[in-house]
């Protein structure tokens, strides 16, 4: 149901990989099944992974990472993972 695409770590301000890892940890029956929700982990604020570049057909809900930045709100890379994490819940809960 969550389908990750990264960016390509040019110039990541955080571990790409960290966070993918805690958010499959947390999701992990939810892999893939379907493409209901569209994450898109960029590294850093330049966003290189456009939303507007990213159409799945029968995916209507996506999660947009840019840096510290979660759906355009920031914050703190202690928090990061459970920002993610709270945001792919509520598009769950929709």
């Amino acid at each position: 149901m969550i389908r990750i695409v990264f960016c390509g770590a040019c110039n990541p301000v955080f571990s790409l990989k960290d966070l993918a890892s805690k958010i499959r940890y947390e999701f992990q029956d939810n892999f893939f099944i379907t493409d209901e929700i569209l994450l898109l982990l960029n590294g850093c604020r330049t966003g290189c992974l456009k939303s507007e570049n990213f159409v799945v057909p029968g995916c209507e809900k996506m999660v947009y990472v840019a840096g510290m930045s979660v759906d355009g709100l920031e914050t703190e890379e202690s928090n990061l993972s459970e920002t993610v994490i709270s945001a792919v819940r509520v598009l769950y809960s929709q």
